[in-house]
């Protein structure tokens, strides 16, 4: 027998093993022996989560990328149809992105879309995805037998909460979407 063993420590860290069992046939023919070997792949594991991760999430604000995005969508769809639910897209841009690049860095204009993810995940359900579609776009998924009004509501709470400044030091960093 071979394959993965995932083991917890006594402190709760996961281990994982590839281990490789085969039976020996001792000198006298009625016993048995066997022997094992074992492999710790835990690094690998951890790669491959990390690997996924990146795969599927954005790295500057932790919200899923364009690829999870379009598993989530499928998702919703599929759920839509069985329940017979609406739901809605919503594509956010920020406006004139390029321009707080140019004027103020690049470090400061990621420090806007970390504010920016946080403004429009206040606004989100647990139910509902905020994903990252590329630069300066994000889009939202509202689920839950979402009628157009409530898109239009959400867009609207969106708007406001953005009327209020971005702070970077002692700059005011007005944000528009």
């Amino acid at each position: 027998w071979q394959g993965e063993l995932h083991i917890r420590t006594l402190g709760h860290r996961a281990l994982y093993q590839w281990v490789s069992i085969s039976e020996m046939e001792a000198f006298r023919r009625k016993d048995r022996s066997y022997v094992c070997i074992a492999s710790d792949i835990s690094e690998l594991k951890h790669n491959e989560v990390r690997l996924n991760e990146l795969a599927h999430y954005d790295s500057l604000t932790g919200l899923p990328n364009r690829l999870q995005l379009g598993k989530d969508l499928r998702t919703a769809i599929s759920r839509a149809n069985r329940s017979r639910d609406s739901f809605a897209v919503l594509f956010i841009d920020i406006d004139n992105f390029k321009l707080i690049n140019d004027s103020f860095g690049h470090e400061v204009g990621d420090e806007v879309l970390k504010f920016f993810t946080g403004k429009l995940q206040s606004l989100m359900r647990e139910s509902d995805t905020l994903a990252r579609n590329s630069g300066d776009e994000f889009v939202a998924l509202l689920e839950g037998d979402i009628e157009a009004v409530d898109a239009q509501q959400f867009a609207m709470r969106v708007l406001r909460t953005l009327e209020s400044p971005f702070l970077y030091t002692d700059q005011k960093i007005n944000i528009s979407a």
